[in-house]
């Protein structure tokens, strides 16, 4: 299971809400991660705080500076 790059938290300005920013190689590798035992767990723990919504997104469009 990989994850392209790296993981990119970002908060809201009001700093009421947080986003975890990530690319997969794959969607197997997304439902993979989710999958496994230590993530399950990870996830809980999180849930313990907050609420969570792992959700898989496409890249819709790139831009360049």
């Amino acid at each position: 299971m990989s994850a392209t790059g790296r993981a990119r938290p970002v908060a809201s300005v009001d700093g009421t809400r947080v986003a975890n920013y990530a690319q997969w190689e794959s969607v197997q590798a997304f439902q993979e991660m989710l999958a496994d035992p230590a993530c399950q767990e990870h996830m809980s723990a999180a849930r313990e705080i907050a609420d969570a919504e792992p959700f898989l997104y496409d890249v819709a469009s790139v831009h360049h500076s």
